[in-house]
């Protein structure tokens, strides 16, 4: 979203957070006053959604609302690193990905878990961004490597719940679905062979990382989130390829849509070009 709808956000939010809401409802409360920080990381005022962001924080933790509990930590990763503070940063992070699999589990049902793993992707993805900054006399290569096995244990939760799980007939999330992701070194030293490449995507809503990975090396490079118009290009040719219409098929013949899919296939693949 743009700056301008961003102030409109926090204009029409404004009278339902401290200090001018009146009259408190304790069961949405919090998400308003989460929300708001959020918006205001949005806008730059990194200082002031952190004071939000951990006054929340402790008002859920005394609740016992450990799913905002884990939006309000990683916010406050987000602002935290914003503000040059990685060592805290990523201490809030690990506190936050670590109540995540308590948040998970209290949801019970995998439908449910799911639904909360879309909400809060955007937020981990956002929070894990300080791996690529700490500690910060660690290697690149080493901090990537850190980035991306976290990203794959987060990504790869759901997809082993539900290879063990297709029913989803287990009320608890299975148990070792996050130590047992697969990690960088496990796919280069065990799983790939040369010559093999493996590109891994991770969408967010600000950011997108693709990861390049062989049995020797690994690339990241980010790209446009899901809010992007590169993400609308994506969705739009999507509809173009299943449209069930003869004139959205006689409209975009097979040479125009080459056209489009080199132009989307550069945007997506132009910086690993060279290695596919």
């Amino acid at each position: 979203a743009s700056m301008d709808s961003v102030a409109q956000a926090l204009q029409v939010l404004e009278p339902y957070v401290r200090p001018r809401v009146q009259t408190f409802d304790h069961t949405v409360q919090a998400y308003f006053e989460i929300a708001y920080a959020e918006l205001l990381y949005r806008d730059n005022r990194f200082d002031e959604a952190l004071a939000r962001a951990v006054e929340a924080r402790d008002e859920v933790d005394r609740d016992g609302r450990t799913d905002l509990g884990v939006a309000a930590r990683l916010l406050e990763s987000s602002c935290r690193r914003a503000l040059g503070d990685p060592a805290r940063a990523a201490g809030s992070l690990g506190l936050a990905l670590d109540s995540l699999e308590v948040a998970r589990t209290d949801f019970g049902d995998v439908e449910w878990r799911e639904a909360y793993g879309q909400h809060v992707r955007g937020n981990v993805m956002e929070g894990c961004r300080v791996m690529l900054q700490y500690p910060p006399d660690a290697p690149r290569d080493e901090r990537v490597r850190r980035f991306y096995d976290t990203l794959q244990r987060f990504k790869s939760r759901t997809l082993v719940e539900r290879i063990r799980d297709p029913r989803g007939e287990n009320a608890a999330p299975t148990g070792d679905a996050l130590t047992h992701a697969i990690t960088l070194e496990q796919l280069q030293g065990d799983v790939l062979r040369p010559g093999e490449l493996l590109l891994d995507l991770f969408v967010g809503p600000e950011q997108t990382y693709l990861f390049a990975v062989s049995s020797d090396s690994c690339r990241m490079v980010s790209l446009p989130g899901g809010r992007s118009r590169l993400a609308r290009q994506v969705f739009l040719y999507a509809d173009l390829v299943s449209a069930p219409d003869r004139a959205t098929r006689d409209a975009y013949p097979p040479a125009r849509m080459t056209s489009l899919q080199q132009a989307l296939g550069l945007s997506l693949l132009g910086p690993m070009a060279d290695l596919i």
